[in-house]
């Protein structure tokens, strides 16, 4: 190969690697002044004490190289809040596949949710099915049947928790994915990393959910 174009593509990789840290490194600075704005702390390097409170949630059960990111995290009217990037990876080598999204975590004593998993249904879940793949559907809602795909080992439990009014919320929601157990709550869509300046909306998206499944509860959110 002639030595021009090596040194051509050399110039373009790195140029490619200093155009990403520039980004990531302003990234992390927006979302520090968005934190000090909200009166939360701020931790780039994320937090290790918090990532393993989160394993059990199916998204954080997956694949390896975990990491948290730019988190923000503080207190609100007695509901611990937490916003922060998270990635892993599924596979290795040139077989791997990096996922990386923006999730919205809540804790509260007024949460007392039934372990279930959320998530917009596939084509793989839909051939799931056919082999006894476990979806919780609702003939009063088939859209929301369709395209959902609802996962959970007490399932009268979870009926119970998505009434028609958290159904309809969801149903208007684009491919929203919702995580539940005891007193926590998660939300992201996968494979999307919310813009700093729209991390408000994840957070209301968040709050959203949050009140409805606390008012299902017959808790005062």
């Amino acid at each position: 190969m002639d030595p021009v174009y090596i040194i051509i593509g050399a110039i373009i990789v790195i140029a490619f690697i200093a155009a990403f840290f520039i980004y990531e490194n302003k990234r992390t600075s927006q979302f520090a002044d968005i934190a000090k704005i909200m009166g939360f702390e701020f931790q780039a390097k994320g937090q290790d004490a918090l990532l393993n409170k989160l394993n059990p949630f199916h998204l954080f059960s997956q694949g390896h190289s975990k990491k948290m990111k730019n988190l923000i995290f503080g207190e609100a009217n007695g509901i611990q809040i937490a916003i922060f990037g998270y990635k892993y990876t599924v596979g290795a080598g040139k077989n791997s596949h990096t996922t990386r999204q923006t999730v919205v975590y809540f804790s509260s004593p007024r949460l007392d949710l039934p372990a279930f998993v959320l998530r917009p249904e596939n084509v793989f879940h839909r051939i799931g099915k056919v082999f006894g793949y476990a979806d919780i559907d609702f003939a009063s809602h088939p859209e929301f049947s369709k395209y959902y795909l609802l996962r959970g080992n007490d399932e009268e439990a979870i009926r119970s928790i998505f009434n028609d009014e958290m159904i309809t919320y969801i149903e208007k929601q684009k491919k929203v994915s919702i995580e539940g157990q005891q007193n926590q709550l998660i939300l992201y869509h996968k494979r999307k990393r919310i813009k700093p300046e729209l991390i408000q909306s994840i957070i209301d998206e968040g709050l959203a959910v949050y009140k409805l499944f606390a008012v299902s509860k017959g808790v005062k959110p």
